[in-house]
């Protein structure tokens, strides 16, 4: 289809990342995720699914935004779900409520064939 299958999650600042975790709608080999702290070169982490549709990557640095991308840019990325553990709880909840504040948004572009989309 020619999309580019990438989802970006901006922290909104400097967040130490832990540990990601994507659900998607559908099966894919593998995911990568990058962690990027201001201008940088990115982190990256692969990880392969493991039960379903659930890829989990260990991250352990400081970041700014998270870029999930598909290996194979021909195919559609359908994410229904990310959560992202941060080294501050406060930090986490608010990722998380952000996240989920936008999540609709994400399913009806996913719904409608935009995947490039910012989360």
């Amino acid at each position: 289809s020619g999309t580019h299958p990438v989802l970006y999650i901006d922290l909104e600042g400097e967040v130490f990342v832990h540990f990601v975790e994507v659900h998607t709608t559908r099966t894919y080999d593998m995911l990568i995720v990058e962690s990027q702290r201001g201008g940088e070169k990115p982190a990256q982490t692969c990880s392969f699914m493991s039960h379903r549709a659930r890829f989990e990557f260990f991250c352990g640095n400081p970041a700014r935004q998270i870029t999930i991308r598909l290996q194979n840019h021909s195919d559609n990325l359908v994410i229904c779900d990310v959560n992202v553990w941060a080294e501050e709880l406060k930090e986490e909840e608010e990722i998380r409520g952000h996240i989920q504040a936008l999540h609709n948004i994400g399913m009806r572009s996913a719904v409608e064939g935009n995947f490039d989309r910012s989360l």
